[in-house]
């Protein structure tokens, strides 16, 4: 029997990068909302498993150039999908540890608070 751990709405974290778009000399990534698609047939304490997710994240800084250095804004959209698994309801299940990461380090982990019996 094995003990799978797998995301269930609101398991799934987003984490700011740290890269720097080309044009810019500083500056930080924010993390927008993070976006689940889920599957409602099965539910795990409660809540729906997560099936993919996905984030915007934001970026606002200043140029490497320039007196004053204009402004510099970007965003990057990170999207987790799952990996085929043996356990499915129709699509592949988001086990938990999966991570999906842009250019700049912006990353989607999935986590999860209890195991699913899949024996």
């Amino acid at each position: 029997m094995t003990m799978l751990r797998i995301s269930v709405e609101g398991e799934v974290r987003a984490t700011p990068g740290v890269g720097l778009p080309a044009a810019a000399g500083s500056g930080k990534w924010t993390a927008g909302p993070v976006t689940c698609t889920v599957d409602k047939r099965l539910v795990i304490g409660g809540k729906p498993v997560v099936k993919s997710a996905t984030c915007t994240f934001i970026f606002a800084g200043v140029a490497k150039t320039g007196t004053p250095p204009p402004a510099v804004a970007d965003s990057s959209t990170v999207t987790l999908s799952p990996k085929p698994s043996l356990l499915r309801t129709g699509a592949d299940l988001m086990r938990a540890s999966a991570k999906a990461q842009d250019s700049y380090g912006n990353t989607l982990t999935a986590v999860a608070a209890g195991p699913v019996d899949s024996g």
